[in-house]
Formats: structure tokens, sequence, C-alpha cells
């Protein structure tokens, strides 16, 4: 740490001799000090990686606050979008309940009576393909409302 600190120092006045302004070869060794000091903070070794406090291994049940945390974060896509993995899950969810149904997404014969059950936009944010443009998540909350109004009694 002493050594990164000297080297900004001697680095400040090799700028100050060139023609640094005074005040600027200030400021760059203090950059650098400030850089090679968190440098030495962020590697210094406090104690190793013992944690004695945790004795079990950690298990994440369904449904836990990490299954939320990520899902939570699945919605957040770009500019207002959600991402394909949420697509993805809505999806399973609603072939499960159009299967209950006798109904299937890929069957284009079922198309408009899953249209008729769902609605249009649904139907399309559900069979679209990888290279369509993201849905938003308010398409996406009204394809999970009209999902759950199939049978409001199915989890």
């Amino acid at each position: 740490m002493i050594k990164g600190v000297a080297f900004a120092l001697v680095l400040a006045g090799v700028a100050w001799y060139f023609g640094a302004d005074p005040w600027h070869a200030l400021l760059l060794g203090g950059l650098l000090a400030t850089a090679f000091w968190i440098a030495a903070l962020v590697t210094f070794d406090v104690g190793g990686d013992e944690t004695d406090w945790r004795e079990t291994e950690r298990v994440n049940q369904p449904g836990a606050r990490s299954d939320i945390a990520r899902l939570s974060l699945s919605l957040r896509g770009r500019r207002g979008r959600v991402s394909d993995a949420s697509v993805w899950q809505v999806r399973r969810i609603a072939e499960r309940r159009l299967a209950q149904r006798e109904l299937d997404l890929r069957n284009p014969a079922d198309r408009p009576r899953i249209e008729q059950l769902l609605g249009h936009a649904s139907y399309r944010l559900l069979v679209r393909g990888r290279m369509a443009r993201q849905p938003t998540l308010r398409s996406l909350v009204r394809c999970l409302d009209a999902l759950e109004a199939l049978d409001p009694l199915d989890p």
C-alpha cells in the first residue's frame, strides 16, 4: 500500500515537472493514491472464509424468498418489457390450464376456442416466436388474469 501511494506521488511530481498545473498534478496523485488504498483494502484478508455460524446446508423450499426474488427479477426486462423466462413460465401455466379443457396451444384447430377463453392478445402472447418483440408487463398481467379467470378454484 505504501509503495502504491509513493508511486502515485512520484507520478504526480512527474506530471507537474512536464507542465501539468500543480492542482491537476495533485488531483492525479490523490486519485491514484486513493485507488491504490481501495485496492489494498479490497485485497486485505481479515480472517479467511471461515463461517462457523452456518452449520447446516441451506435448503431452498419451493416458493421461498429466493424463488420470489428470481421471479420478480425475471419480470424486469429492458424498456418496460418482460423477459423470455417470465413468458415461458406463464406459457407453462397456460398449457396446464388449457390441458384441463383438452386444449393445446400448439394445435391450430384449438386456436378459436383458446382465443374465446383468453382473448386474442393473450393467445398471441403465449404463441409468439422467439424473434418476436418481448411483451410488456401489462400484457403479461392481462394474460395471467385471463388464465386465472378460467378456473378460480384451481391454484
